[in-house]
């Protein structure tokens, strides 16, 4: 919502549509081999896949190289946005499993 065109695209980009596809991947194989209950999250996750692998992350990457052109600094600042992005997201992530832990072992 807020910051540099190029850094928010960088974000968009090297955080969330170059990651999805791997993640849910690996998650969809894992779930494949269990009960039909998931069959509709699976459904919802292969779509995931297909959408931000096939269409989503080229498209992404070509605003990327429109709004960072040549210029070396708008690519540091985009990637290093993406990781600053990243980091934020484990952080949460690890939070969240301290907290599921937690209430797990009080259960």
């Amino acid at each position: 919502m807020s910051g540099d065109v190029h850094r928010v695209i960088g974000v968009f980009t090297h955080s969330r549509e170059d990651r999805i596809p791997a993640m849910f991947t690996r998650l969809v194989a894992e779930l494949a081999s269990g009960s039909e209950r998931w069959d509709t999250f699976l459904w919802y996750l292969q779509r995931h896949i297909e959408s931000d692998g096939e269409r989503h992350g080229p498209v992404s990457h070509k605003l990327l190289e429109r709004v960072c052109g040549d210029d070396p600094r708008k690519w540091a600042e985009a990637e290093e946005s993406a990781r600053e992005a990243l980091e934020a997201r484990l952080q949460l992530w690890d939070a969240i499993a301290v907290e599921i832990e937690a209430i797990a072992n009080t259960a």
